[in-house]
Protein backbone atom coordinates (compact mmCIF):
# COMPACT_ATOMS: atom_id res chain seq x y z
CA UNK A 1 0.00 0.00 0.00
CA UNK A 2 2.71 2.17 0.91
CA UNK A 3 4.67 1.47 -2.04
CA UNK A 4 1.23 2.00 -4.40
CA UNK A 5 0.80 5.45 -2.56
CA UNK A 6 4.75 6.62 -3.24
CA UNK A 7 4.40 5.69 -6.67
CA UNK A 8 0.78 8.24 -7.33
CA UNK A 9 2.59 10.84 -5.59
CA UNK A 10 5.71 10.92 -7.97
CA UNK A 11 3.63 10.26 -10.37
CA UNK A 12 1.45 13.56 -9.93
CA UNK A 13 4.73 15.83 -9.38
CA UNK A 14 5.72 14.82 -12.24
CA UNK A 15 2.75 15.55 -14.27
CA UNK A 16 2.15 18.85 -12.09
CA UNK A 17 6.06 19.75 -13.22
CA UNK A 18 5.42 19.20 -16.99
CA UNK A 19 1.99 20.86 -16.67
CA UNK A 20 3.44 23.89 -15.12
CA UNK A 21 6.36 24.03 -17.67
CA UNK A 22 3.64 23.81 -20.91
CA UNK A 23 1.94 26.99 -19.63
CA UNK A 24 2.39 30.10 -21.84
CA UNK A 25 3.69 33.18 -20.87
CA UNK A 26 1.78 36.25 -19.39
CA UNK A 27 0.09 38.36 -21.81
CA UNK A 28 2.66 40.98 -22.66
CA UNK A 29 5.67 38.79 -21.81
CA UNK A 30 7.44 35.85 -23.69
CA UNK A 31 9.55 32.82 -22.67
CA UNK A 32 13.57 33.67 -23.81
CA UNK A 33 16.60 31.33 -23.27
CA UNK A 34 19.12 32.13 -20.33
CA UNK A 35 22.95 31.45 -20.60
CA UNK A 36 26.19 32.11 -18.12
CA UNK A 37 29.75 32.37 -18.53
CA UNK A 38 32.37 32.73 -15.79
CA UNK A 39 35.96 34.08 -16.68
CA UNK A 40 39.20 34.37 -14.57
CA UNK A 41 39.03 30.65 -13.31
CA UNK A 42 42.55 29.76 -14.86
CA UNK A 43 43.96 31.86 -11.72
CA UNK A 44 42.00 29.51 -9.09
CA UNK A 45 44.15 26.26 -10.55
CA UNK A 46 43.76 24.20 -7.19
CA UNK A 47 39.69 24.73 -6.82
CA UNK A 48 36.79 24.23 -8.98
CA UNK A 49 33.52 25.89 -9.65
CA UNK A 50 30.24 24.45 -9.05
CA UNK A 51 26.76 25.60 -9.73
CA UNK A 52 23.96 23.53 -8.22
CA UNK A 53 21.18 22.98 -8.42
CA UNK A 54 21.49 23.78 -12.44
CA UNK A 55 20.50 22.46 -15.55
CA UNK A 56 18.86 22.52 -19.25
CA UNK A 57 15.28 21.45 -18.15
CA UNK A 58 11.92 23.34 -19.45
CA UNK A 59 10.19 20.58 -17.78
CA UNK A 60 10.07 18.74 -14.81
CA UNK A 61 13.12 19.72 -12.27
CA UNK A 62 16.16 17.85 -12.34
CA UNK A 63 18.52 18.02 -9.33
CA UNK A 64 21.74 18.23 -11.71
CA UNK A 65 25.39 20.26 -11.21
CA UNK A 66 27.73 21.72 -13.81
CA UNK A 67 31.12 22.08 -13.26
CA UNK A 68 31.91 25.69 -14.81
CA UNK A 69 35.17 25.98 -17.04
CA UNK A 70 36.99 28.96 -18.23
CA UNK A 71 34.30 31.12 -20.57
CA UNK A 72 32.52 27.54 -20.65
CA UNK A 73 28.42 28.66 -21.94
CA UNK A 74 25.72 27.07 -19.34
CA UNK A 75 22.32 27.12 -21.09
CA UNK A 76 19.57 26.98 -18.09
CA UNK A 77 16.46 25.65 -18.33
CA UNK A 78 13.23 27.97 -17.09
CA UNK A 79 12.91 24.48 -14.56
CA UNK A 80 17.02 24.28 -14.18
CA UNK A 81 17.29 25.40 -10.77
CA UNK A 82 19.13 28.71 -9.76
CA UNK A 83 22.29 27.70 -10.16
CA UNK A 84 23.53 28.96 -6.73
CA UNK A 85 27.28 28.94 -7.15
CA UNK A 86 29.82 27.13 -4.78
CA UNK A 87 33.09 26.44 -4.92
CA UNK A 88 35.48 23.40 -3.59
CA UNK A 89 39.25 22.14 -3.42
CA UNK A 90 39.78 20.45 -7.00
CA UNK A 91 41.11 17.12 -5.63
CA UNK A 92 38.06 16.54 -3.35
CA UNK A 93 36.08 17.31 -5.97
CA UNK A 94 37.52 14.89 -8.41
CA UNK A 95 37.95 11.98 -5.54
CA UNK A 96 34.41 12.23 -5.23
CA UNK A 97 33.50 12.50 -9.16
CA UNK A 98 34.94 8.90 -9.30
CA UNK A 99 32.17 7.56 -7.73
CA UNK A 100 29.16 9.92 -8.00
CA UNK A 101 26.16 8.87 -11.08
CA UNK A 102 23.96 11.24 -12.01
CA UNK A 103 20.37 9.63 -11.11
CA UNK A 104 18.30 12.57 -13.69
CA UNK A 105 15.76 12.59 -11.19
CA UNK A 106 14.23 15.74 -9.05
CA UNK A 107 16.04 14.30 -5.87
CA UNK A 108 19.62 13.57 -5.48
CA UNK A 109 21.00 12.60 -1.97
CA UNK A 110 24.66 12.47 -3.25
CA UNK A 111 24.30 15.75 -4.18
CA UNK A 112 22.17 17.38 -1.60
CA UNK A 113 24.96 15.58 0.98
CA UNK A 114 27.80 17.42 -1.00
CA UNK A 115 26.39 20.76 -1.05
CA UNK A 116 25.79 20.49 2.22
CA UNK A 117 29.11 19.62 3.62
CA UNK A 118 32.27 21.17 4.61
CA UNK A 119 33.53 20.62 1.70
CA UNK A 120 32.42 23.50 -0.32
CA UNK A 121 32.20 26.93 0.09
CA UNK A 122 28.81 29.21 -1.29
CA UNK A 123 29.73 31.87 -3.48
CA UNK A 124 29.15 35.72 -2.73
CA UNK A 125 27.75 36.28 -6.15
CA UNK A 126 25.79 34.37 -8.40
CA UNK A 127 23.58 34.64 -12.06
CA UNK A 128 20.73 36.54 -12.04
CA UNK A 129 18.31 33.66 -14.47
CA UNK A 130 15.80 35.33 -16.32
CA UNK A 131 13.10 33.16 -18.11
CA UNK A 132 11.01 35.66 -19.62
CA UNK A 133 10.68 39.19 -21.11
CA UNK A 134 8.65 41.76 -22.32
CA UNK A 135 6.81 40.62 -26.03
CA UNK A 136 8.41 44.20 -27.31
CA UNK A 137 12.39 43.16 -26.23
CA UNK A 138 14.09 41.92 -29.20
CA UNK A 139 15.75 39.72 -27.74
CA UNK A 140 15.49 35.61 -27.81
CA UNK A 141 18.42 35.00 -25.38
CA UNK A 142 19.53 36.59 -22.34
CA UNK A 143 23.15 36.43 -21.52
CA UNK A 144 25.28 37.32 -18.43
CA UNK A 145 28.96 37.25 -17.94
CA UNK A 146 30.89 37.14 -14.39
CA UNK A 147 34.34 36.98 -13.34
CA UNK A 148 35.91 34.81 -10.36
CA UNK A 149 37.62 37.09 -8.11
CA UNK A 150 38.46 34.98 -5.10
CA UNK A 151 38.59 31.70 -4.57
CA UNK A 152 40.30 29.88 -1.67
CA UNK A 153 39.43 26.99 1.29
CA UNK A 154 37.36 29.96 3.33
CA UNK A 155 35.75 32.56 0.50
CA UNK A 156 34.34 32.51 -3.36
CA UNK A 157 33.72 35.89 -4.43
CA UNK A 158 32.19 36.13 -8.05
CA UNK A 159 30.90 39.48 -9.86
CA UNK A 160 28.76 40.32 -12.45
CA UNK A 161 30.99 41.95 -15.34
CA UNK A 162 30.42 43.29 -19.25
CA UNK A 163 29.72 40.80 -21.91
CA UNK A 164 33.04 40.29 -24.42
CA UNK A 165 30.68 41.82 -27.07
CA UNK A 166 28.66 45.04 -25.03
CA UNK A 167 28.22 47.14 -21.98
CA UNK A 168 27.30 45.62 -18.59
CA UNK A 169 23.78 44.01 -19.12
CA UNK A 170 20.82 46.19 -18.27
CA UNK A 171 17.44 45.73 -17.04
CA UNK A 172 15.49 44.94 -19.69
CA UNK A 173 11.92 47.79 -20.68
CA UNK A 174 9.26 47.36 -19.11
CA UNK A 175 5.97 46.79 -21.43
CA UNK A 176 4.57 50.47 -20.42
CA UNK A 177 8.04 52.45 -20.74
CA UNK A 178 8.27 50.90 -24.21
CA UNK A 179 4.91 51.38 -25.40
CA UNK A 180 5.17 55.07 -24.07
CA UNK A 181 8.00 55.48 -26.05
CA UNK A 182 6.06 54.05 -29.37
CA UNK A 183 3.50 56.33 -28.83
CA UNK A 184 5.14 59.65 -27.83
CA UNK A 185 7.50 59.25 -31.27
CA UNK A 186 4.48 58.40 -33.07
CA UNK A 187 2.00 61.20 -32.24
CA UNK A 188 5.27 63.96 -32.32
CA UNK A 189 4.33 67.36 -34.19
CA UNK A 190 6.94 68.78 -35.91
CA UNK A 191 6.95 72.55 -34.99
CA UNK A 192 5.85 74.74 -38.11
CA UNK A 193 8.59 76.15 -40.08
CA UNK A 194 8.25 80.21 -40.04
CA UNK A 195 7.23 81.68 -43.19
CA UNK A 196 8.99 84.51 -45.11
CA UNK A 197 9.05 88.05 -43.94
CA UNK A 198 8.13 90.37 -46.35
CA UNK A 199 10.24 93.47 -47.26
CA UNK A 200 9.33 96.30 -45.39
CA UNK A 201 9.21 99.83 -47.21
CA UNK A 202 9.44 101.73 -43.82
CA UNK A 203 12.48 103.50 -42.84
CA UNK A 204 14.83 101.76 -40.37
CA UNK A 205 14.10 102.77 -36.80
CA UNK A 206 17.49 104.50 -35.39
CA UNK A 207 18.86 102.13 -32.37
CA UNK A 208 18.89 103.18 -29.31
CA UNK A 209 21.82 104.10 -27.44
CA UNK A 210 22.37 102.28 -23.64
CA UNK A 211 22.59 104.78 -20.72
CA UNK A 212 21.03 108.00 -19.94
CA UNK A 213 16.79 108.09 -21.48
CA UNK A 214 17.30 106.60 -24.19
CA UNK A 215 14.01 104.51 -23.79
CA UNK A 216 12.46 107.62 -22.66
CA UNK A 217 9.17 109.24 -24.34
CA UNK A 218 10.60 113.27 -24.59
CA UNK A 219 8.05 115.74 -26.18
CA UNK A 220 8.93 117.46 -30.10
CA UNK A 221 10.59 120.73 -30.01
CA UNK A 222 9.61 123.51 -32.59
CA UNK A 223 12.20 124.29 -35.35
CA UNK A 224 14.78 126.87 -34.66
CA UNK A 225 14.13 130.70 -36.35
CA UNK A 226 16.05 131.00 -39.05
CA UNK A 227 19.20 134.12 -38.98
CA UNK A 228 16.99 137.01 -41.02
CA UNK A 229 13.47 136.57 -38.76
CA UNK A 230 15.40 137.08 -35.54
CA UNK A 231 16.84 140.31 -37.21
CA UNK A 232 13.49 141.38 -38.56
CA UNK A 233 11.95 141.29 -35.28
CA UNK A 234 15.04 142.42 -33.52
CA UNK A 235 14.78 146.06 -35.70
CA UNK A 236 10.52 146.18 -35.35
CA UNK A 237 11.33 146.18 -31.55
CA UNK A 238 13.97 149.11 -31.46
CA UNK A 239 11.77 151.18 -34.25
CA UNK A 240 8.50 150.59 -30.89
CA UNK A 241 10.80 152.37 -28.28
CA UNK A 242 12.50 154.78 -30.43
CA UNK A 243 8.86 155.82 -31.51
CA UNK A 244 8.06 156.42 -27.50
CA UNK A 245 10.65 158.07 -26.03
CA UNK A 246 10.29 161.83 -25.81
CA UNK A 247 11.73 164.45 -28.28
Amino acid sequence: MKLRHGLLGLALLTLTGAAAADLPPPDGTKFVSFEFRVENLTAFTEHVLLAYPCSSSNGMPVAAHVRLEEGKVVRVGRRGGNCKLYSMKKSAYEQWAKSYTAGGQSQDPALEALFKSAQVVECAGSPTLTSSLPSTDPRDVVSESLRAERIDDRVCRVTTVAAKDGPPLAPPPTAATATATATAAATATPAPAEPPRAPSDAPAQPEAKSGGCAGCSLPARAPAPSGWLAALVLAIGLRRVRARRPE
